[in-house]
């Protein structure tokens, strides 16, 4: 069978955290299930020569673009960078909804829009003030013209379909819900909690986070249980420490990471919960990797599929608010005090949050859209 060919388009840079733990993970999965990956992305920093090298030999056709361009309008710089790009696809994978409009600006390829997160709504919601009225207006017109005119569609969670399929009735029908994937291979499983209880603060909490809840239960939990509080930042974002309960902080690579969570007995990443329809469409990529190693997760019940997910699962614990920390803290001691419960936070990494089950999932819907495109076409005709 020929091998598909497929550009992917992202305004994310993959040097940094989250773009090598997603997509720069996901296109390495693509090219070893025989697919041809072109991945277009925007870059803050030049990217290191053994860097490149090491992304051509693992067969990905890479561009990176100049994050920082002269053009004076930097989103439409990015948007005509990625609608003018050469090369002969049979799909664009956009990541995200500038990099879907610059996909359906082609006319070319039918586009695959990944839609990551509600950005615009999630960035009025927290500064109604400072967010500009035009941009969010902008957006919207943007995001309407793409449900028009992409093949599929993809979200994070169930939890938003309704709401996007309300806002955007022109969506099509095929569509997909993939959550944050991770390499369970690389965060690989721990079987067993450590002797003495750490709790895990991974990477950047910015402000969809509840750091004032999140404190409190740190505190709590070092108060009636000794248990150590830890946050482990990543190096390419630095944050001020002693804002979460920590114990203490450290600056860790990616290549890190998995060791400090095996070394951990949970993770907490509990959001805000006023942060309408955007927190349905999130799943942080940290509760995948906590879930991957084997370690239950903190959390609140408004963060996309949490409830149907992980809670039912009993791989999580919910706090919503101060009044929930006694609970919440009975409930993940009961959590740790259960031999099976690293067994269970890995098979729902390995069901729904792993990244061989996010190719698979991907492959099987562009080829939903590519012979959807294709009678499509023999109708015309």
């Amino acid at each position: 069978m020929t091998n598909l060919r497929v550009a992917y388009f992202s305004h994310d840079s993959i040097l940094e955290g989250v773009g090598r733990s997603q997509i720069l993970a996901l296109c390495k999965s693509l090219v070893r299930a025989n697919v041809d990956v072109s991945l277009f992305s925007f870059e803050k920093i030049t990217p290191a020569k053994s860097f490149m090298e090491e992304t051509k030999e693992n067969g990905i056709v890479w561009t990176a673009f100049d994050f920082y361009s002269d053009n004076p309008f930097k989103p439409i710089g990015r948007i005509k960078s990625l609608r003018d790009v050469d090369g002969d696809y049979q799909l664009i994978h956009a990541r995200g909804d500038l990099p879907a409009f610059a996909g359906v600006l082609r006319k070319r390829e039918p586009v695959l829009w990944d839609i990551r997160s509600l950005w615009a709504e999630q960035r009025h919601i927290l500064n109604p003030r400072k967010f500009n009225p035009l941009v969010m207006s902008g957006l919207n017109r943007i995001c309407k013209y793409n449900s028009n005119h992409v093949a599929g569609y993809n979200t994070l969670t169930r939890a938003i379909k309704p709401y996007l399929r309300n806002k955007y009735p022109s969506l099509p029908n095929i569509s997909s819900v993939i959550g944050t994937c991770v390499d369970t291979d690389f965060f690989a499983f721990s079987d067993t909690f450590p002797r003495h209880h750490q709790g895990l603060l991974s990477g950047t909490y910015n402000e969809i986070y509840n750091s004032s809840l999140i404190a409190k239960f740190s505190n709590y939990m070092k108060s009636n249980f000794q248990h150590r509080i830890v946050w482990a930042m990543g190096k390419e974002r630095s944050q001020k420490p002693q804002v979460l309960g920590e114990d203490y902080s450290c600056f860790l690579t990616y290549d890190q990471m998995p060791s400090i969570i095996a070394e951990s007995s949970y993770g907490i990443a509990v959001c805000e919960n006023d942060l309408g329809p955007s927190l349905a469409a999130a799943m942080p990529t940290k509760i995948a990797e906590f879930l991957s190693v084997g370690r239950p997760v903190v959390l609140n019940s408004s963060l996309g599929d949490v409830k149907t997910e992980l809670i039912d699962a009993n791989v999580g614990v919910l706090l919503n608010d101060e009044s929930d920390i006694p609970s919440a803290a009975r409930k993940l001691l009961t959590l740790l005090e259960d031999e099976t419960t690293p067994k269970r936070c890995r098979m729902v990494s390995e069901n729904t949050l792993s990244l061989n089950y996010a190719t698979q999932t991907y492959i099987e819907i562009y080829r939903q859209i590519l012979d959807f495109s294709l009678a499509n076409k023999e109708t015309l005709h």
